[in-house]
């Protein structure tokens, strides 16, 4: 049976047996969002919850099913959401992957204009994150290996991408020297990934979270929502005293090659190598890295 078959039975089985999952009535699907590589998430709408009297009324939830085990992604948000970080988790099942969790019924990052606010709360939430005492959920987590990461991806790709990977890593390999201490990171704050509702600060799909340098985080804030160098600053400058004048410095760049690099391999694996034409916004983004690193990154890639 196909991923995509069992996944929508597996998504019949929670909407025919919903009494099993703390719903209080039968739970309509209102939107399937767009898949991940390891899950599939669906707007739920009912009710209320059982056993929900110091709960507000809720009437929407997502539902997530995760394709393959990943306790840690939701270990990961568990601990997110006491921090106000994550939507809080409603009901767990273990044995099936699946979760129920907060709806945020706001707009994600980006769907309108990012004003100086916003990045001011967006670079003192990841502060929060980052500088939250988390031994023991970064202990379970482990750390990010961004050139395992890379090599995952890399399977299957063509030479000419290997290629580029090769002049590529040298700068993958600063970024992992730097000495910035690690924290606990997300590791996936794209646009869509992220909401700010009235001043609240929430981050959602936690699967690749780990104990990472923040510069990945917040080289993903200023590259996925296309910061000017002045918002960059302002967000840096807002998420710790000082770092406003980093943008002068490597680590800057080399955190959004290492990030921009992963992504486009996440893209090449998952769409196929004719998906490298769709990426020319991407290539040019590349191509300057390696101009301000001063070293030579770009190679046209085949289609």
């Amino acid at each position: 049976m196909s991923t995509i078959l069992q996944t929508e039975k597996r998504l019949k089985a929670v909407l025919n047996n919903w009494q099993e999952y703390g719903l209080a009535s039968m739970p309509v699907l209102d939107h399937t969002f767009s898949a991940g590589l390891n899950h599939s998430a669906y707007l739920l709408h009912f009710e209320n919850l059982n056993n929900a009297a110091d709960r507000p009324h809720m009437e929407k939830v997502v539902l997530k099913i995760f394709s393959i085990a990943m306790p840690n992604a939701i270990f990961a948000q568990s601990g997110a959401a006491e921090l106000g970080l994550a939507p809080e988790i409603i009901f767990i099942n273990k044995e099936k992957d699946l979760v129920l969790m907060e709806y945020i019924e706001t707009p994600f990052l980006g769907s309108n204009t990012i004003g100086n606010d916003e990045l001011a709360q967006l670079g003192s939430a990841l502060q929060r994150l980052h500088s939250a005492p988390t031994q023991a959920l970064c202990e379970r987590l482990g750390d990010f290996d961004l050139l395992t990461f890379c090599d995952t991806y890399l399977s299957g790709l063509d030479d000419n991408i290997l290629e580029i990977h090769k002049k590529i890593k040298p700068v993958l390999d600063a970024f992992i020297d730097d000495p910035t201490p690690w924290t606990l990171c997300h590791n996936d704050l794209v646009q869509e990934n992220c909401f700010i509702n009235q001043g609240q600060v929430s981050f959602i799909d936690w699967e690749f979270a780990q104990r990472h340098n923040p510069w990945f985080d917040l080289a993903a804030i200023v590259m996925y929502t296309d910061l000017s160098l002045e918002q960059a600053t302002l967000l840096l400058e807002n998420y710790k005293e000082g770092w406003g004048s980093k943008t002068d410095s490597p680590i800057f760049y080399q955190s959004q090659c290492a990030l921009l690099w992963g992504d486009m391999l996440w893209h090449l694996a998952k769409f196929g190598m004719s998906y490298s034409s769709s990426m020319t916004h991407k290539w040019h983004s590349l191509g300057a890295l390696g101009e301000r690193l001063s070293v030579d990154l770009f190679l046209s890639p085949r289609n």
